[in-house]
């Protein structure tokens, strides 16, 4: 059941497509508006449902609202039968009013988003990624949902 709705979760929340690039690494986003310099941490959810962080990034800062709010996510590294979480908190909100554009004056942000992924539904990505803006997504709507899980 749980396995189900993970999934469909993960195939609401990302894209797809394929070109061919050879970095292979899928990069995540955060978005509230896109957040810039935000603390990006990677936990392991352990058996007992513990978690174990495995990795520590920073967000993409960027010119564009396309380049801003990236991160590794770590897929080729991820075990394929173990769910990661994926924790984004502090940074910049870089369009708070969510218009589309980059707004001259930044938002701090000061919650924490959330999203839970199985690895081997992030390195299916790598198959299907049409760029790096088409990636798994952590923001209000996953967090919602980890709430709820």
């Amino acid at each position: 059941m749980y396995n189900y709705l993970f999934f469909l979760i993960f195939l609401v929340l990302i894209g797809c497509g394929n070109n061919g690039d050879s970095d292979s690494n899928v990069y995540g986003i955060a978005q509230l508006g896109n957040l810039g310099d935000a603390e990006v941490k990677i936990y392991k959810i352990e058996e007992n449902g513990s978690k174990t962080l495995k990795w520590t990034e920073r967000t993409s800062e960027g010119k564009s609202l396309k380049s801003i709010g990236l991160f590794n996510s770590h897929s080729n590294e991820l075990e394929d039968n173990v769910y990661y979480l994926y924790e984004i908190s502090g940074g910049e909100d870089r369009d708070s009013d969510d218009d589309g554009k980059k707004d001259w004056h930044y938002t701090n942000n000061r919650g924490v988003i959330r999203a839970i992924y199985k690895g081997s539904d992030l390195k299916k990505i790598n198959m299907f990624n049409v760029d790096k803006h088409s990636s798994p997504k952590v923001n209000i709507a996953t967090e919602i949902v980890y709430q709820k899980i």
